[in-house]
Parts: C-alpha cells; structure tokens; sequence
C-alpha cells in the first residue's frame, strides 16, 4: 500500500514538472507576441493617443502585464516575512 501511495506520489509529481514546463512554455511565447506587438509600434501609437477609454495602448499593456506582476510580488514578500516571523516564534 505505501509502494503505491509512494508511486502515485511520484506520478503527480511528474505530471506537475510537466505542466510546471508547459505553463513556462506558454508565459514565454505570450511574452514574445506582447514584446514583438510593442516594438512594431511607434511611441505616438502606444502612448500619444486614448485606444481604450482614456487609456493608452502602452498605458494598457503596462496594467495587464508588468503591474500585476509587482502586485504580486510585494504580496509574496509580504506572505514570506510573516511566514518567517512565524517560524520563529
């Protein structure tokens, strides 16, 4: 019985890395079509003019894209801190 719990275990594990792998596959060709959909523009058309409501098109990408990514990051660092505290406690 723990042989298979052990080899399940492993099995879904497995199969984590390897939609751990595929998720990364899929951020980077985003990111590629984003960078390449950024740099086939000029400045004007990304940041000179409203596209959607007032927004620009820069102004969007930036929301969508980086911003939530330091939004994440700093609630990580909190979460980590206080998971650390704790630990020490």
């Amino acid at each position: 019985m723990q042989i298979s719990t052990a080899m399940e275990s492993n099995h879904g594990r497995k199969r984590e890395v390897i939609r751990g792998v595929q998720l990364l596959e899929r951020l980077n060709l985003a990111k590629d079509r984003i960078v390449a959909s950024v740099e086939e523009r000029s400045n004007a058309e990304l940041y000179e003019r409203p596209w959607y409501g007032k927004w620009t098109m820069g102004r969007m990408i930036q929301l969508n894209t980086s911003s939530p990514y330091e939004n994440a990051r700093g609630r990580l660092r909190k979460w980590l801190k206080a998971k650390g505290a704790a630990g020490n406690s």
